[in-house]
Order: structure tokens, then sequence, then C-alpha cells
């Protein structure tokens, strides 16, 4: 009969058992890491960018709460982001300022598109902030904000058919 070893003692099996769980962990962690996605970080466009830091103080007077606020940047980057399609071309500041004007005074934008005049109809404040949007937005450069009616329809179709909900 071959000699019997001795048992180790408690404390160093344990120690063993312990050892075999950090492994474990860590390896689960390094699975974890390795699997996970990286993180999309999508930006908007230079000129949607730009023509919001001038129109965004009128679009917070028309609904002055940071929920609506909210609700109107992700429904206007999404119509943002829709391809183009037609013979109305919607760039960046055009949808941005279409967007302020619907977010005020949607009935003022569905009159221009049916051809009336582009004249919201939105507190004061509101129309000043309007109007000084577009003179900001034309004096750092980019194209003055003059939107064709079909460019006022084809973002009317764009805008009406999203729902945001927060």
């Amino acid at each position: 009969m071959p000699p019997r070893l001795a048992e180790p003692p408690w404390s160093a099996r344990l120690l063993l058992g312990m050892g075999a769980i950090l492994v474990l962990l860590a390896g689960g962690a390094v699975l974890y890491q390795a699997r996970r996605r990286e993180a999309v970080v999508v930006e908007d466009a230079p000129d949607f960018a730009r023509a919001l830091d001038h129109w965004a103080h009128a679009a917070f007077l028309a609904r002055p709460s940071p929920r609506a606020m909210k609700r109107f940047l992700n429904r206007l980057r999404f119509v943002a982001a829709v391809p183009e399609s037609g013979a109305a071309r919607l760039d960046g500041a055009t949808v941005v300022g279409l967007g302020v004007l619907a977010h005020a005074d949607r009935a003022a934008l569905e009159r221009y598109a049916a051809g009336g005049s582009l004249a919201p109809g939105a507190a004061p404040e509101v129309r000043d902030a309007i109007e000084a949007a577009r003179w900001s937005q034309q004096e750092a450069g980019m194209p003055e904000f003059a939107p064709t009616r079909e460019q006022a329809r084809a973002f009317l179709a764009l805008w009406s058919g999203v729902t945001v909900r927060a």
C-alpha cells in the first residue's frame, strides 16, 4: 500500500478556491470587455450644428421647458437624418429654421407652404427671436434663411410623420 499524502490545511484550500474564483472573474471581465460593442457617437452635420446655435433660443422661447426642447431636438435630428428625395433640397440650416417655425407656429408654416406669407403668429418675443436668428445666421456667413414653398412642403411631410415621446 502506497504511503498516504498529508492533506493540505484548510487555509491552503481556502486560498486555492479564492484564487480560482479571482481567475474566473478576471477572465469574465476580459471576455465582457472584448465582446462589448464600441459606443457609436454620431455628431450633427456642421451646417446643422451652426444653424442650431443661431436658432436654439427661438426654439426654447416657443416652448420653454427642457423636455419640450429635447423632444424638439430629437425630432429635428430625425428629420435631418432622412435622406433627401425629390427636388426640394433640405440642407441642415433650412431644416433647423423650418423646424423652429413649425415648433413655434406650425399653422403659419402650413399657410406658407399653401401659398401664404411666412409670418409666424407666435408670441411677440418668439417672433423677435426668430427674426434675430435669421439675421445672426446670415451675419455669421451662412446662407440667408429663405425657404421655398416646395421646401416647406417637403419639410412638413417629414415633420408630420414623426412623433417623439419623452
